[in-house]
Formats: C-alpha cells, sequence, structure tokens
C-alpha cells in the first residue's frame, strides 16, 4: 500500500514538474526575460516559479505549501536537460528569528522600536 501511495506522489509531482517546464519551454521569447514569473502550477498548494540565471540556465522553483518544502531545478536551454539543484524543507527555518544577516539584529531593532 505504502510503495501505491508513493508511486501515485511521484506521478502526480512528474505531472506538475512536466507540464510547467513544458508550459515554460512553448512560451515566446519575451517570457524568458521575465525576472520571475508564475506558472500555472498552482494546484494543491505547489507554486511554480521561474527565474533567469546567471549562467544562461533557467531555474525552476517548486514550493510545496503543505509540505512546507522547496524544490530548485536548473534548466539548459541548449542540451534540453533538467537538473535537480536543491531541496529543502523549510518548515523549522520559518521558527528561526534571524540567520546569516548584515546588522542591525532582530533584537536590535526591537529594542529601538519598543515603547519606552
Amino acid at each position: 500500500m505504502k510503495q501505491t501511495k508513493w508511486a501515485l506522489v511521484g506521478a502526480l509531482l512528474s505531472g506538475v514538474l512536466i507540464g510547467s517546464v513544458g508550459w515554460w519551454i512553448a512560451q515566446p521569447g519575451d517570457a524568458y526575460a521575465q525576472a520571475s514569473s508564475v506558472l500555472p502550477a498552482e494546484q494543491k498548494g505547489i507554486v511554480a516559479l521561474l527565474s533567469p540565471n546567471q549562467s544562461g540556465s533557467q531555474l525552476l522553483y517548486l514550493i510545496d505549501q503543505p509540505r512546507q518544502s522547496l524544490c530548485v531545478y536548473s534548466f539548459d536551454s541548449k542540451t534540453k536537460k533538467l537538473k535537480l539543484a536543491a531541496v529543502r524543507h523549510f518548515g523549522a527555518d520559518q521558527q528561526l528569528a534571524e540567520f546569516n544577516n548584515e546588522p542591525p539584529t532582530v533584537a536590535e531593532i526591537e529594542r529601538l522600536v519598543r515603547p519606552r
């Protein structure tokens, strides 16, 4: 039963990803010039975003809101290959007040705005 469930989940996510990439590739040249665009994959809490990369490839971000996870794929338009670049479960990240930021810190700002 578990294998059937995971096969179904895998097939669903693969369908969303393939459909999103197919839609993305079929768009006219102006779509590539946009800094970011939302794909029509906003189904069941999954959002797909596109962004150009410095190397000339495109980045596809899949954000699964119910699972609080992010997948980043790199698409090379020359080779027509899609590569998984990163995966992150961000549920615990949202519990942090700050991480790896420049000053002023959150605590410093809170002291400044706290009523006296």
